[in-house]
């Protein structure tokens, strides 16, 4: 499962890559309020993606090859 953490004043990214995760991964995600300037994206509890570490959000494509690159029997 992914889970989306943001700050406040990212509420609509986190909304946005929710439901593209949630109709075009085989895997559910949720989104929950984090600390200031946070926007994070876990899955099965591991830091997947961050906007700290890309200096930008991640983009519905970042996660696309993210998922590519899994290996279908992990989490």
């Amino acid at each position: 499962m992914f889970v989306i953490k943001h700050c406040k004043n990212y509420y609509s990214q986190a909304v946005s890559l929710s439901a593209h995760i949630n109709n075009n991964v085989l895997d559910t995600c949720e989104i929950e309020e984090g600390k200031k300037d946070q926007f994070e994206i876990f899955r099965s509890g591991e830091l997947f993606l961050s906007k700290e570490d890309m200096d930008r959000f991640p983009t519905p494509k970042d996660i696309d090859e993210m998922v590519d690159q899994l290996d279908p029997y992990s989490g």
